[in-house]
């Protein structure tokens, strides 16, 4: 195909604009359509067509059709459109695709280009698309170029993709890989995901390993971790279980999650069970937290979930919880249209 004229490049923006308009998988259809067609005839002009989409979900299609259209013929060609990009969020994401289509390409080649980035966040996204596509094929591998990575933060952003991609896989291996993470906020991310996983496949050997964990810190945390994946499978089991917790915070952590769940689910017998625990400081914060979200999020169940508490100040305590997100909701703004 030739490169397009000023007329020609008009009627694509207008066609891309109105194909921004429609709703769900039609208009990411078509908008990924028109970025794969304009992407080999002129790169300059995608950028133009990308600032005149407005909002975000169409540029982010958008620009992931460029990407994908200009790696495959020439991935430098690709590097040099995304550094281009203006917006930081557009920039990130035109990498990170880049990286994963350019890995499956050239993994050397895609390697040296993503960590030798100057900007640092255009290399972590780079090295997260990287990432996902080679520790599909070979985590081992993964974990050990990770870490010869000089850069700390860098080095612990691979250990925790690599992580959650192993734990879709085989959640025992990457919890074991996890554990040897060091000490910080990326471990005990990559330590939740982990254990979430794992209790979501296999649930009772998730609850025999946490049972038989010595250290205090490690057992509180996977409990919730376990508590909160069980609860989306059986809501009802996960809350009787998480009440076993034996730290006081961790189990109030891990209930609001859990009770909120069967709540929403069973809202009447959800409530009997939380009152029948009886009104000490750490039940009434539980039961304030699973109030503020259902009245926020869950008007259907928040009624069923006040008239089954039979304490009075809970009672009351609830009925002004609705109150105010009723408040706050009708003082929003309304969508225009």
């Amino acid at each position: 195909m030739g490169v397009l004229s000023n007329g020609e490049f008009a009627a694509v923006r207008d066609l891309l604009v109105k194909a921004a308009r429609l709703e769900g998988t039609e208009r990411d259809d078509l908008v990924r359509e028109i970025g794969a067609r304009i992407a080999p005839q002129n790169s300059a002009w995608a950028r133009e067509l990308v600032a005149a989409l407005a909002d975000s979900r169409s540029q982010h299609t958008f620009t992931r059709a460029i990407v994908e259209s200009l790696v495959t013929a020439n991935p430098q060609s690709a590097a040099d459109w995304a550094a281009d990009l203006p917006e930081t969020a557009l920039r990130g994401l035109a990498f990170n695709v880049l990286a994963m289509k350019w890995a499956e390409k050239d993994l050397d080649a895609a390697r040296a280009w993503a960590v030798a980035l100057p900007d640092q966040i255009a290399r972590a996204s780079a090295v997260e698309g990287l990432t996902w596509t080679w520790a599909q094929q070979d985590a081992r591998a993964v974990y050990e170029w990770a870490l010869g990575l000089p850069d700390a933060t860098l080095r612990e952003q691979v250990f925790v993709k690599t992580a959650k991609l192993l734990a879709l896989q085989n959640p025992r291996q990457a919890l074991e890989w996890t554990l040897q993470f060091p000490d910080g906020a990326q471990r005990e991310n990559a330590l939740q995901y982990v254990l979430f996983q794992w209790a979501a496949q296999d649930l009772t050997a998730a609850t025999t390993w946490a049972a038989e964990v010595t250290d205090p810190v490690l057992r509180t945390n996977s409990e919730i971790a376990i508590a909160r994946s069980w609860s989306t499978q059986e809501a009802q089991g996960a809350t009787i279980w998480a009440a076993t917790i034996t730290d006081p915070v961790a189990q109030a952590a891990a209930l609001k999650t859990t009770l909120r769940h069967w709540a929403e689910a069973n809202p009447a017998d959800a409530a009997a069970w939380m009152v029948q625990r009886g009104a000490t400081p750490l039940n009434e914060e539980i039961f304030r937290s699973v109030t503020m979200t259902l009245a926020e999020k869950n008007s259907a169940a928040i009624s069923a979930w006040l008239q089954g508490v039979t304490n009075p100040d809970w009672r009351r305590i609830g009925e002004q919880i609705v109150t105010a997100a009723q408040a706050q909701a009708r003082a929003k703004p309304r969508p225009a249209g």
